[in-house]
């Protein structure tokens, strides 16, 4: 029963997604400001559209966030890497700080490859529901991933340590309604993340679910509290979420 109740959440979230992302209540979460800048990563079929609530919820909790520009995401490529180089250089440039990069399944492998390729540009990485751990070759996406990419889901075209970490500090959010990339492949280790954050989502919900934004705001906060937004007692108190920040203050 649980796992059709999975499986249902997610055929609720794609059919509407052929209408646009699933309508949030971002009212809910804490207003802050000052925080870091934040580079969103969407997942493997998803463009920025997809990610466009979970920017919005962000950029409301008070991050400079920034959405990536590469059009739909089909699968790694030799230029992907490339592409991401050439937009955080210029965001790095714009902000004149190291960026977060927060990404959505697929997106959080790519932020993943990327920023140990340019650690001294990315100031910490977070993934929602992606695969850091485990044989890709046993996702429930994995046939349709080779098809569209053309190449094997475990033979990607770029350099690739699925469960090494990135230099930078890094968190893992996952959840156990997941049914495309379960929580074996995204909680990972003490090996492939330093921490990681349960949430109750959907795969296709991380970036409209308001606990999966919190989770994100904790995230920054234990990875960066120099770059965390800051927001009352008051505010955190009342939205559940942990005064990490402060306490690292």
């Amino acid at each position: 029963m649980h796992h059709a109740s999975c499986v249902l959440d997610e055929a609720r979230y794609y059919a509407r997604s052929f209408f646009g992302p699933m309508p949030t209540r971002l009212d809910l979460l804490p207003a802050g400001a000052g925080g870091g800048s934040v580079l969103v990563l969407p997942g493997f079929l998803a463009c920025d559209a997809s990610t466009r609530p979970l920017r919005r919820g962000l950029k409301r909790i008070g991050y400079h966030v920034f959405k990536l520009g590469m059009g739909r995401n089909m699968g790694v490529s030799e230029q992907t890497l490339y592409d991401v180089d050439m937009r955080v250089r210029e965001l790095v440039q714009r902000r004149g700080e190291p960026i977060i990069l927060i990404g959505w399944s697929l997106g959080g492998l790519i932020a993943r490859e990327y920023a140990k390729h340019a650690p001294e540009l990315v100031r910490a990485v977070i993934t929602l529901g992606s695969p850091i751990q485990g044989d890709l070759r046993t996702l429930p996406i994995a046939r349709l991933y080779e098809w569209l990419a053309g190449h094997k889901v475990d033979a990607p075209p770029i350099d690739c340590a699925l469960d090494e970490k990135p230099p930078q500090p890094t968190a893992a959010i996952w959840s156990p309604r997941d049914t495309v990339v379960p929580l074996a492949y995204a909680r990972g280790n003490r090996r492939s993340c330093d921490f990681d954050i349960e949430v109750r989502c959907a795969h296709l919900g991380y970036c409209t679910d308001i606990d999966a934004m919190l989770a994100i705001d904790r995230a920054i906060a234990r990875c960066c509290p120099e770059a965390a937004s800051h927001k009352t007692a008051a505010l955190l108190a009342y939205h559940g979420a942990e005064p990490i920040a402060a306490e690292a203050a």
